[in-house]
């Protein structure tokens, strides 16, 4: 109940990639993500009820109390799991967690927070038929993005006929899982099994008899037994498959980690422009031994990746990790990066403000010159989703002035501001010199005017640069035209 990614920072036991552990947020009343849950797309499964959840208490042996929590939620799903073990009586642990996520209902407020991307459905469990595998290959699990995790067991899979030509891998049983990258990098595979028996296949190709290889785990270097390693490049499809004969099949989990070429700062990646962002992950990520003789920013883990910026004018530019998944450390450099323990330190930060876990910083960019940028992870932490801001700082200008406007009482009205600069931008709308509580958007919309809204308006705009104040404008009642009366003479 931290709030956290446990994708970026893991808890345990729930962290852990093993096919008999399912990790559970929590919703509240409405089906959105409770603010204290945990999430992870990768290592958090489903959702179910946590909030104002009657339980037990310890007080006194009839008490009862309203909670809410994972610790709520967890308990929605044991039940429904013992349910649906009676249910199913006689199928493996890893076929029943698959009903299991499989019948929930899908929620867009889930989506990316949990790997089923829904909340628990028991009705839809109970009466759910023998959940699908990725024993075929045309069924294959997709791994999307650069991280992926799955869990599981080869207890039900068998292999395809004409399978044992299409690879010269050994295994009658088979699972199947596809990847396309979106970059140039190194890609590890990382199979944990109890009893070490799972052999993983790497190849490229959509047709299952053109397939070309790329790895195999009978190769892999003897000194990391269980981790498979290949180069991926982009507009590439990638087939993984994972073997084995044991005649009860094998538990295993297999997960897939995609490092960029710009973890070295040889191979960085060119961001351009006056303002760009851009998302990456160093999960997996390395340092040279000058990052480690010289962390950045005094406190870097050496976990960086690399970014180019050629500046295309002369003037302060800004830097910042908003928006990334762990606690970053930002240093830019300038330099010869042949020898890159000479490049001077431009700028550097860890935390933007006490509290805050992302980082920021300013330095006077000289037009021509190209700068290196490298965002870590701090001392001590693990890495995960970057989220690389840059912006040339503009103060906030007024380019369209709201006008004043005439309504009749109970007729609509509607002022609006257009304005430049950098964003975000932060609006307060006020009448006869008062501040409208809730006014904070560049539009000032009344769906219904009353007497009381007819006075003189004018709007704050501000960002992180400076601050204006619009012209005053009038919202006036529609002067109604006078009754004529008639008369007869």
């Amino acid at each position: 109940n931290r709030g956290a990614d446990n994708d970026t920072q893991p808890h345990y036991p729930s962290g852990y990639n093993v096919s008999n552990v399912i990790a559970v947020a929590a919703t509240d009343a409405n089906d959105r993500l409770l603010v204290s849950s945990n999430f992870g797309r990768d290592t958090v499964d489903i959702a179910a009820p946590g909030w104002q959840i009657r339980s037990t208490g310890a007080a006194a042996i009839d008490e009862y109390q309203v909670l809410q929590g994972t610790s709520m939620a967890a308990a929605h799903v044991s039940g429904a799991l013992a349910l649906a073990r009676a249910q199913f009586p006689g199928e493996p642990v890893e076929q029943t967690i698959a009903r299991v996520l499989q019948s929930a209902d899908p929620l867009v407020s889930l989506a990316g927070k949990v790997r089923s991307g829904g909340r628990l459905n028991l009705a839809r469990l109970l009466a759910s038929s023998a959940p699908a595998t990725n024993d075929m290959f045309d069924n294959a699990f997709r791994f999307t993005g650069n991280y992926g995790t799955w869990a599981g067991s080869n207890a039900t899979a068998t292999r395809e006929p004409g399978e044992e030509l299409w690879y010269g891998i050994p295994g009658g049983r088979s699972l199947w899982y596809v990847w396309q990258p979106s970059f140039h990098g190194t890609v590890e595979l990382e199979c944990s099994s109890p009893a070490g028996n799972v052999r993983i296949g790497v190849y490229a190709g959509n047709a299952p008899d053109r397939l070309q290889f790329c790895a195999d785990s009978a190769k892999n270097d003897p000194r990391e037994p269980g981790i498979t390693k290949f180069v991926a490049g982009p507009a590439m499809t990638y087939r993984i498959v994972a073997l084995s004969d044991s005649a009860a099949g094998e538990r295993f989990g297999l997960r897939l980690t995609a490092v960029g070429r710009n973890d070295a700062i040889t191979s960085p990646l060119t961001v351009e422009g006056e303002s760009f962002s851009i998302t990456d992950s160093n999960r997996s990520a390395s340092g040279d031994s000058w990052e480690f003789a010289a962390p950045h920013a005094g406190t870097g883990a050496c976990k960086s990746m690399w970014y180019r910026w050629p500046a295309p004018f002369s003037g302060t530019f800004t830097l910042n990790t908003q928006g990334s998944g762990f606690d970053t450390v930002l240093a830019v450099y300038q330099g010869n990066i042949a020898v890159p323990w000479t490049m001077q330190n431009i700028a550097a930060n860890d935390d933007a403000d006490p509290g805050s876990t992302w980082s920021a910083c300013s330095f006077e960019a000289v037009q021509g010159l190209t700068y290196m940028i490298a965002v870590d992870a701090a001392h001590g932490t693990p890495g995960g989703a970057i989220r690389l801001n840059g912006l040339r700082p503009a103060p906030v200008s007024i380019t369209g002035q709201p006008e004043s406007l005439t309504a009749s009482a109970g007729g609509r009205a509607a002022f609006a501001v257009t304005v430049s600069g950098s964003a975000p931008f932060a609006y307060q709308w006020f009448r006869n010199g008062d501040p409208i509580q809730g006014a904070i958007r560049e539009t000032l919309s009344f769906d219904q005017v009353t007497p009381a809204d007819f006075g003189t308006y004018k709007v704050r705009i501000g960002n992180a640069f400076a601050t204006v104040v619009s012209n005053e404008m009038e919202l006036a009642e529609t002067a109604s035209a006078p009754a004529i009366q008639w008369s007869s003479g």
